[in-house]
């Protein structure tokens, strides 16, 4: 079975390495990066120990760059949860991701406030959270770049949390 799930998440990473910016294929990589993060990456994975570690901070790093997810709600919800739960078991560090994770949490913000349901309220609570964490425990000077690294409206949405 370790074999069948081998070929399968190397399907999937080749269908996520090959990110089309043009939007075209963004439903298939997004369910491609959920796909694999769901397999290999969030708590009682059933292949988290399949990858080494290079691959599994390939997956993750391909996982952050592309959250929140936009084209199906729920796949979405589970890949802010998961993320969560990453960031709470130390398995994403919020010192070295804190300009991604801010980014990542405004955009989360903004949407759901625009009424699209890409994260749960419980997810959204859990997210003020942490950046409450990241006020406290990151450098202020990474914070300040992390918050001038956001637009107008992303550094609303943080204020606001």
């Amino acid at each position: 079975i370790q074999a069948i799930a081998g070929n399968i998440l190397g399907a999937l990473n080749e269908i996520c390495s090959g990110i089309d910016k043009s939007g075209e294929n963004d439903g298939l990589v997004e369910n491609a990066i959920s796909g694999v993060s769901m397999m290999v990456l969030f708590r009682d994975a059933a292949f988290k120990g399949l990858l080494g570690e290079n691959e599994r901070i390939g997956v993750l790093n391909v996982l952050m760059q592309s959250l929140p997810l936009r084209n199906v709600d729920s796949v979405s919800k589970i890949c802010m949860d998961g993320l969560y739960q990453l960031i709470e078991s130390g398995e994403v560090d919020i010192s070295a991701h804190a300009s991604t994770l801010m980014k990542i949490f405004a955009e989360t913000f903004q949407l759901v406030v625009d009424g699209d349901e890409v994260a749960t309220p419980e997810t959204c609570a859990q997210f003020k959270q942490v950046l409450a964490k990241m006020q406290q425990q990151v450098d202020s000077s990474v914070m300040e770049t992390a918050f001038s690294g956001l637009d107008g409206d992303e550094q609303v949405c943080i204020q606001m949390a």
